[in-house]
């Protein structure tokens, strides 16, 4: 019976004897796996409902709870793109609607006593194309750093951008056009809610892209919408950043 108590005294995050990484999340416990270059990655985590059918053209929706241990150790689906080029062939020709899915990659397992900073990377190409998953990205190199990365799949193209008169009148925001922003910032409201159990900081969050990735971070940063809650900062390019909205 004593042999059990240390289990029992154990935060959310958990190594298994296994060597098996499990964390708890709002949406339900996840296991992840131990990175090449050292500490530990959770991939393909969905922050939202897939958004299809009814949910097509809609502000995404906090993804429904799920029993038992979710694996995460391989990246979601690219979101639905079409072909622009070599860079992307391989992405739209693999790419689905359900697809809002990110990753957290972290320096060190188990999370350290202090926090770690928190990076949250959104991809370019000019929000028709890319993904999460980029090998640009991929191997999480920032994370030796000392930071928490996190990289998001939004929806693009015609999916996360395409604007309406019908939609926008359904709409509780009144606007219409705006779907992949708003997956964004339930992104960030995912990392608010859940990093700490990956040893980030949840009040040290900042946002940055590449290209388009880096325009939608302007966008967020300039929102009516809840996002100073949310974030720290906000880098638009390696040369600039700015502290709060």
């Amino acid at each position: 019976m004593l042999a059990l108590i240390p289990v029992l005294l154990l935060p959310a995050q958990v190594v298994a004897a296994t060597g098996e990484l499990i964390v708890g999340t709002t949406g339900g416990s996840l296991k992840g796996a131990t990175r090449a270059l050292g500490g530990a990655e959770f991939l393909g985590i969905p922050y939202a409902q897939p958004p299809v059918g009814d949910l097509r053209w809609r502000e995404p929706l906090p993804p429904k709870p799920w029993t038992g241990v979710r694996e995460a150790t391989t990246f979601g689906a690219p979101c639905a793109q079409a072909i622009l080029g070599d860079w992307n062939r391989h992405d739209a020709e693999i790419s689905k609607e359900d697809c809002l899915f990110l990753n957290v990659m972290t320096p060190v397992w188990p999370p350290p006593k202090t926090p770690l900073p928190v990076m949250v990377w959104f991809h370019g190409g000019a929000n028709a194309g890319g993904t999460a998953s980029s090998a640009l990205y991929k191997d999480g190199m920032l994370v030796q750093h000392g930071v928490v990365l996190v990289t998001v799949n939004y929806r693009l193209g015609m999916v996360g951008f395409f604007a309406h008169p019908a939609l926008t009148k359904e709409s509780p925001h009144h606007s219409s056009g705006n779907y992949g922003l708003l997956d964004q910032l339930l992104a960030l409201q995912w990392v608010h809610d859940n990093i700490a159990k990956f040893g980030g900081d949840p009040a040290n969050v900042t946002a940055f892209g590449q290209s388009a990735g880096a325009i939608d971070a302007g966008y967020l940063m300039v929102s009516p919408l809840k996002v100073c809650g949310y974030l720290r900062s906000f880098c638009l390019r390696i040369w600039t950043c700015t502290t709060g909205c």
